[in-house]
């Protein structure tokens, strides 16, 4: 089990949504691990989300692509609903625990 997303939670959430330096290691995988997480929560498909992944892109810049919205709004969306929701992080895919009749802000689809 890969605990990469657990130990970017206990270590205080630091935002790598906005960063392209994903050898910072463990905590920058974690993060981005739970960010895809919370766009299939969004109802997005990984197809989607990779095709919207440009090679050297951020991933507020892959938000911006699927929602059409500000890239910098992506960090701010993502941690607020983390916060907001409680959501109790076990493992890297944290949103997939939480019933979709609780989904908040829907994204745009592209």
């Amino acid at each position: 089990m890969d605990d990469s997303t657990v130990t970017w939670v206990q270590n205080g959430m630091a935002n790598w949504v906005d960063s392209l330096d994903f050898q910072e290691g463990k905590e920058a995988i974690g993060c981005c691990m739970a960010f895809v997480s919370y766009l299939l929560y969004q109802g997005l498909t990984i197809d989607a989300i990779s095709e919207a992944a440009i090679p050297g892109s951020t991933p507020a810049m892959t938000y911006q692509v699927l929602s059409q919205g500000p890239q910098e709004q992506a960090w701010q969306v993502f941690s607020g609903v983390v916060r907001a929701l409680g959501v109790r992080v076990t493992s890297s895919d944290p949103f997939s625990m939480i019933q979709s009749a609780n989904r908040v802000r829907p994204i745009n689809h592209v």
